[in-house]
């Protein structure tokens, strides 16, 4: 590679600024609620967003002006038609090229028949992944694929991801020791613009993502990069940086308390060691030495993190010196915080393989009467309510026939109308009693609206104002008995799996997934969540909510490009020769554990706008750097 310093470029300025910057701004935003999302804001006409919006805008201006440069470079170059057309015919004929353009398609498409614009545009808050913005982010990943050409490149990125991952990882250390830096008045000054305290968002460390689930994505994703990029730079001051900034990102992995983000850690921990033991025994295969050297080789001397030139032996020694010093210094300063954060997450780990608890309460509807179990503890209380068809007084009757008569209070509310409480107290201890609410003919159970049709048939009245017959079975597919599996995932994985057959061509357009799962199924909300108005927003699972928004084979695209540059990076790496160039080597690996991190740890995490911009970055660098390994190779073989 070319290490030579030159000129910066305006692509790889636009590049930085994405990885750089991108990823840290945090500003408050009033941003305009769609129409088709206002019941899900309480219908607000504006919301704050914090965390995604000012994120989504700078990254389309970069991508709109790479997307610019690239034209006027094609122009000012003299190319002509014909010029045009062979290179468009070499590109389509490119694997990943192809990929990405099925991907596009389909989303694009999507995009143009959906029923909602606005949303499949610009994204629903906090995520902010509309159309506009999945086209930056392959604007960015084929400019990072393309304008990366040589070293000068590769190190503009690896700094830009250092610098963000230093800001994240501070921030993220200071909620890590119950020192939120969002909590104060300076912050809330940056945020807001007004002095004041923004108050702890989490218990969990989340740097400057909208929650610790997606901060223990981006620090699983970019430790690896971060540690390999300390072997890839020379420089003594830059390694330290990048091995400090590691270092923060595997202490943001624990205290975000992500099982998805552990999970991706251990992913690329995982494929860092397949990848070194399957390419050693190659490489003594190759030679048929197995474990041995040439007599008369010296001991290798190599520029080693920032101790200088050392030996192997010295070099082994000093490393796992320093590695206990920081990993002793960590424990003994922080080691409630720490033991705290992986029990936690161990616990929840755990979690995933039992069966999920019988529910605090179940709710059956027969008729004009709704049968209800409620646990607390050892105590259970099964009970019936009968609603009186004409506005009344509900009965509730205990399984032994005891007919429980309630408590009522009566509140006039300004507009007019009265509302009446009624307060049913049990003889039982754990569960003493529940409370039902009647406003004229609505009458309201664990913050579950119902109503009689015109046929004076009990029904579910959702925000939107819709009656649901709570008879009516949602579909469903799996994790029976497993709903809340990972933090309810099963639940919202099986109600999400019977989506997939009306999207196997188009979805409903970019993050639409709010809009399209049955978020009326308020009595399941209620089982698993505990909460009948839970909405969920999100699929967690980047695979699953591509799927549904822009249809299966847009999906599919998006698997068969990840691991298509996972695949032909790691049958690339165990045939290379670490002696024709080791510091390419062991920066390819961290690439490829980074896009192993990542797409594991999607299985069970979301893409935002706060954490994928880095990573099509990231993957783009990992296919350009293969290209340039590539040609060096083929120059000196």
């Amino acid at each position: 590679m070319d290490k030579n310093l030159r000129r910066i470029k305006w692509s790889e300025i636009l590049l930085f600024v994405v990885v750089a910057i991108v990823p840290i701004i945090v500003r408050n935003a009033s941003v305009a609620v769609a129409p088709e999302l206002a019941m899900f804001h309480n219908n607000n006409t504006h919301v704050s967003d914090v965390f995604s919006f000012h994120k989504s805008w700078v990254l389309m201006l970069c991508a709109g002006l790479l997307a610019f440069h690239a034209l006027t470079e094609f122009v000012i170059s003299g190319n002509d038609f014909a010029q045009l057309k062979i290179g468009a015919s070499k590109l389509v004929k490119n694997p990943v090229i192809i990929m990405v353009l099925v991907y596009l398609f389909f989303v694009i498409i999507s995009n143009l028949f959906s029923a909602y614009t606005q949303t499949a545009l610009w994204g629903v808050p906090d995520r902010r992944e509309g159309l506009f913005v999945q086209l930056a982010y392959m604007t960015i990943f084929i400019s990072a694929m393309f304008h990366v050409k040589d070293d000068f490149s590769v190190k503009v990125i690896l700094v830009g991801l250092m610098a963000s991952s230093l800001v994240m990882g501070a921030i993220g250390f200071s909620q890590f020791i119950n020192m939120d830096f969002f909590a104060t008045e300076f912050a809330s000054w940056l945020v807001f613009g007004i002095w004041g305290r923004m108050g702890i968002l989490f218990s969990m460390s989340y740097g400057t993502n909208f929650n610790p689930n997606t901060f223990g994505l981006v620090t699983a994703m970019l430790f690896p990069l971060l540690f390999a990029a300390a072997i890839y730079f020379q420089n003594k001051i830059l390694r330290a940086l990048f091995i400090l900034a590691g270092g923060l990102m595997t202490l943001g992995v624990v205290g975000s308390r992500s099982v998805g983000g552990l999970i991706g850690a251990t992913a690329a921990v995982g494929m860092i060691a397949l990848t070194l033991l399957v390419h050693h025994l190659r490489s003594n295969n190759k030679t048929g030495e197995m474990g041995k050297t040439d007599e008369n080789e010296q001991p290798e001397e190599t520029n080693f993190l920032i101790f200088g030139k050392l030996t192997k032996v010295k070099k082994v020694a000093m490393s796992l010196i320093v590695a206990v010093a920081i990993i002793g210094g960590i424990i003994a300063t922080f080691g409630t915080n720490l033991s705290g954060d992986i029990r936690f997450t161990m616990e929840r780990i755990f979690a995933i393989f039992e069966p999920s608890n019988a529910p605090n309460i179940e709710i059956e509807f027969t008729d004009n009467q709704m049968a209800v179990t409620r646990r607390a503890g050892a105590v259970t209380v099964n009970y019936t309510v009968t609603f009186p068809v004409l506005p009344g007084v509900p009965q509730v009757q205990l399984a032994d026939g005891t007919i429980i008569e309630p408590t009522i209070t009566e509140e006039l509310i300004p507009d007019g109308e009265t509302i009446y409480t009624y307060l049913y107290e049990f003889p039982t201890s754990g569960i003493t009693s529940t409370t039902i609410l009647r406003q004229f003919n609505l009458y309201m159970y664990q913050r579950i609206p119902l109503m009689f049709n015109d046929d004076n048939i009990l029904h579910m009245v959702y925000r939107d104002s819709v009656l649901y017959n709570p008879n009516e079975p949602i579909p469903a597919f799996g994790f029976e008995g497993w709903e809340t599996w990972g933090s309810n995932r099963g639940y919202i994985f099986s109600r999400t799996i019977p989506m997939l057959p009306q999207s196997l061509l188009i979805g409903q357009g970019s993050d639409t997934f709010v809009l399209l799962f049955p978020n009326h199924d308020m009595v399941s909300k209620l089982r698993y969540f505990g909460n009948s108005h839970m909405i969920v927003d999100k699929a967690h699972n980047l695979y699953l909510q591509t799927a549904v928004t822009t249809g299966v084979i847009s999906a599919l695209a998006l698997i068969g490009l990840f691991g298509f540059y996972i695949i032909t990076t790691f049958i690339s790496l165990i045939n290379h020769d670490k002696k024709r160039d080791k510091i390419s080597f062991w920066l390819r690996l961290g690439l490829l554990a980074s896009v192993s991190a990542f797409s594991v740890s999607s299985l069970s995490t979301d893409s935002t706008v706060s954490s994928t911009p880095m990573f099509w970055i990231i993957i783009g660098l990992g296919f350009a750097i293969n290209r340039i390994w590539g040609n060096y190779a083929a120059r000196t073989s």
